[in-house]
Parts: C-alpha cells; sequence; structure tokens
C-alpha cells in the first residue's frame, strides 16, 4: 500500500476500503441508453413542484435525500440518479460537483410517496 492509500485508509476509518476503480452507471451498461417516457414524466414532475427559493452554494456540494417509497422492495440506490439529475437540471448546476451524498428510505403509503432533499456546500472534515 503505498502512501496516498494509507492516508484514504486512515481517513475513512472506520470503513472498509478496497482500491478498485469505481465504475460509473454510464460504463456499467453497452450501448445507448435511452430516457423511456417514465423517465421524462418524473423529470417534468419534478420541475413543476421543485421550491424555486433555493440557491445552490458555488464549489463541491453534499447532498441529502430521504426517499419515501411505498414499494418496501425498491432498492435504496434505485431512486438517486434520476433524483440527482432533476435537481441538477432544476437548479442549473452539474451533478459532478457532488461529493458528499447522504441517502435514507422511509416506507410511506402508496400515494404518498415523496423525496425531500438539501443541497449544501461540501464540508471536508
Amino acid at each position: 500500500m503505498d502512501q496516498d492509500e494509507q492516508k484514504v485508509v486512515q481517513e475513512l476509518k472506520p470503513l472498509k476500503t478496497v482500491f478498485v476503480k469505481p465504475l460509473g452507471v454510464n460504463r456499467a451498461y453497452r450501448g445507448r441508453r435511452h430516457s423511456t417516457d417514465e423517465l421524462l414524466q418524473f423529470k417534468d414532475d419534478m420541475m413543476k413542484v421543485l421550491p424555486r427559493n433555493i440557491e445552490i452554494p458555488d464549489g463541491k456540494l453534499s447532498v441529502s435525500f430521504i426517499f419515501g417509497i411505498s414499494n418496501s422492495g425498491e432498492d435504496i440506490d434505485g431512486p438517486i440518479k434520476t433524483a440527482l439529475d432533476a435537481l441538477s437540471e432544476g437548479y442549473e448546476f452539474n451533478d459532478n460537483l457532488v461529493y458528499d451524498l447522504h441517502v435514507k428510505k422511509r416506507k410511506t403509503e402508496k400515494g404518498s410517496e415523496f423525496i425531500s432533499f438539501e443541497i449544501k456546500p461540501w464540508n471536508p472534515k
């Protein structure tokens, strides 16, 4: 383990660390992916209800989500990409500026699904 890797391991304790290059969703699937009608409708719905009084800080960002999901079989990571893409389009920021992400899932009744979010400056400790 080189000095940079040791520094990362020390910084992330007590997390377990493996040195494998992360694979993004864009590289995980071959061929072009097309937006479904459902995705286009989701983004349109989000644009209509996003609060307009939110100012996005400059620089690196921390984003927190709570997803209220009625299907308890839904994976916690399922809605992250679409919600983050909708926020970045709605608030006109590049989602590659997100350096910190917090996600929680809450069980809710069908018809009462929700997305709560917070966008703030990233503050590495």
